[in-house]
Order: C-alpha cells, then sequence, then structure tokens
C-alpha cells in the first residue's frame, strides 16, 4: 500500500513540476526564416515588423515563438506543423491594402489592347471582360505567366502607364478564366485610413464577410470617390489580389464598408487581421 502511495504522490510532483517548465523550454518543430529583402532597412522598421507579425500571429491562437536573430532576420518558432499550417498567409503577406478604381484612360487602354506581344499569346485577340468592359483582362491557366510578364515588363515600366496598377482575382470566374483588372494607381484609399477591421457572419446568407471602419479622414475620401464613380467597380486589392469589385450604386457614407465573398471562418479572420495590423514596413522573404 506504502509502495502505491508512493508511485502516486511521484507521479503528481512530476506533472507539477513539468506544468511549470517556462514555455521556452518546450521543443518547438517547426522554425521559419525570414530575411529582410529591403535596401538600407532601418531598425525601427524592423522592429515594427516583429510588432505587426506577432499581432497578425496572436490572433490565429497558434502556439508560437517570435524573435530577431539579428539585425535583417526573424525567426519564428512552431509548435507543431499544424500550427505553422495556419499561420502561414499571416507571415508571408506584406498585406500592401487598397481600394481602387478602374484605369480610363481610353488611349492607354486601346494602346495596351493592340500590344504586339500580348496579341501573341492571344492570337491575335485579346479577350475582355464583358462585366468590367476593356479594363479586365480575361487568361486561362497557360497563359497567366505569360501575360503577368508582359504586364510587368513591358506595360507597366512604359511611361504611358504611370498612373496603371494591376491585380490579379483570388479565384477564377465562372468560366475558369482568371481576370486581371487595370486600375487607377493615383487616388487610392489605403490601408493607412483604416482604424478597425473584424470578421463576422452576414446575419442574411450566414457567410463569412469582413468589416471594416475607416477614420474619420478616410470616411471623407470614401464617401468622395463613391460619390464620383457611380456605376463604377470598386475593386478590393490586397498584395496584388482582386478579392472583389462590386458595382458603386450610391455614395456611401458613415466610414463602413463590408468586403465579402466564398471566405470560410478562417480566412476571413486571417484577412482581417492582415488589413487591421497594417502592410510591413519591409520586404521579406521565406528563407530555404
Amino acid at each position: 500500500m506504502k509502495s502505491i502511495k508512493y508511485i502516486l504522490l511521484v507521479v503528481i510532483l512530476s506533472s507539477i513540476l513539468l506544468s511549470a517548465i517556462p514555455v521556452k523550454f518546450k521543443r518547438y518543430k517547426k522554425e521559419v526564416i525570414l530575411e529582410c529583402v529591403s535596401e538600407n532597412a532601418k531598425k525601427e522598421d524592423i522592429v515594427k515588423s516583429v510588432i505587426i507579425l506577432k499581432n497578425r500571429l496572436n490572433t490565429s491562437g497558434v502556439n508560437y515563438k517570435l524573435r530577431l536573430k539579428d539585425d535583417n532576420t526573424i525567426s519564428i518558432n512552431f509548435r507543431t506543423e499544424a500550427d505553422y499550417s495556419i499561420a502561414g498567409s499571416l507571415i508571408s503577406s506584406q498585406a500592401s491594402f487598397g481600394f481602387y478604381l478602374p484605369y480610363e484612360n481610353s488611349a492607354g487602354i486601346d494602346k495596351l489592347l493592340k500590344n504586339a506581344k500580348l496579341s501573341e499569346i492571344y492570337n491575335g485577340k485579346i479577350k475582355t471582360s464583358d462585366n468590367y468592359e476593356s479594363t479586365v483582362l480575361l487568361v486561362s491557366d497557360e497563359s497567366k505567366k505569360a501575360v503577368e510578364n508582359v504586364i510587368q515588363t513591358y506595360i507597366l515600366t512604359d511611361s504611358e502607364y504611370g498612373s496603371l496598377v494591376s491585380a490579379w482575382s483570388k479565384t477564377k470566374n465562372e468560366d475558369g478564366l482568371w481576370e486581371l483588372f487595370l486600375l487607377e494607381k493615383s487616388g487610392f484609399l489605403g490601408g493607412a485610413n483604416i482604424v478597425k477591421s473584424y470578421s463576422q457572419l452576414d446575419k442574411r446568407t450566414n457567410n463569412s464577410e469582413v468589416m471594416i471602419e475607416l477614420s474619420d479622414e478616410g470616411a471623407k475620401i470614401f464617401s468622395k470617390m463613391t460619390a464620383e464613380n457611380i456605376n463604377k467597380n470598386l475593386t478590393i486589392v490586397l498584395d496584388g489580389e482582386a478579392y472583389s469589385s462590386p458595382k458603386i450604386m450610391s455614395k456611401i457614407d458613415g466610414g463602413k464598408c463590408v468586403i465579402s465573398g466564398n471566405f470560410t471562418k478562417d480566412e476571413a479572420k486571417d484577412l482581417a487581421a492582415l488589413i487591421q495590423y497594417g502592410e510591413l514596413p519591409l520586404k521579406f522573404r521565406i528563407a530555404e
């Protein structure tokens, strides 16, 4: 009987001691190294990047440790591969966010649609979307890389397209084609004008969506932007991907707007976190 009591006492003491071990001594199975690739990176921007990444990861509920490995390298250790998988988009996204109006330089659009290199990819006739007029190109899987190369190498480097920015649709359309949005760089509403972003359920559809609340200045800009561009599409872009492009039906006051789409609960939560905590001030790459 005494031996049984002794064994139970040892087990209990062992459990207490193990639970008291600080988290830093637990074994983390997945390390991710983020290397800064921005030139002349300032220490304060590295520190700001660390804070943004921590804020993003804290919303995900994953078990992690994050530290500065040196002046240009951030180390993130995840408890499990599953933690890393959940947090993947939160550490890999730059989170460059904005609302954009369509590119409306008619001479520029006409020249672009007659571009010889693009025409060659399309075998003579460039496809555009009926839903967005000529400001959205339709691209197949096979042509996507070639079209992107022409846009980046020959179009966006041309001074005539100085106000043009492009964004790929987040998903393919109902015909299985990618949509390449041609957008106006000037006059867009960016992440600096956002004070709050969070995920929620649409009470009518029960689908996940992201609610955005703008600053007072942002609300004024948004109100003016929507009032002056009724019946035009307002494209919502994050890191070069167009999440949605709804038509402006009326002036929008109040400083609030919703991003809706076929989001899962986790996708909406991650998107809200990326928008909420803002763009990283520096560019990083995940080291192999």
